[in-house]
């Protein structure tokens, strides 16, 4: 298994040393600034592939679900809590509920 990482785990270094010596640079700003729709958008993609049946039940009628999201989305946009940190109560929270 550490072959299949490897390789990825050094191109990700060699690529973000890249863009953090780069930071400040108009043309690599803008270019980050382009990417975040779309790294939104593929969030959105997975998030709506997985409501399925196998994880919602049948009619997507899981309210604790709905209110773990609701929570959390209005801890990151509107009280500015930091998402990673989000991700992690709610997973915890998750798993102490289910």
């Amino acid at each position: 298994t550490l072959a299949i990482v490897l390789p990825s785990f050094i191109l990700m270094l060699i690529i973000a040393g890249v863009i953090y010596k780069f930071k400040n640079n108009y043309w690599v700003e803008s270019a980050l600034k382009a990417l975040r729709p779309a790294v939104v958008g593929l969030i959105a993609a997975a998030a709506l592939l997985l409501m399925n049946p196998e994880n919602f039940g049948p009619h997507l009628s899981d309210w604790i679900s709905w209110v773990l999201f609701g929570v959390t989305f209005i801890a990151t946009y509107w009280l500015k809590i930091n998402p990673i940190v989000m991700i992690v109560i709610m997973a915890g929270v998750g798993i102490l509920v289910y």
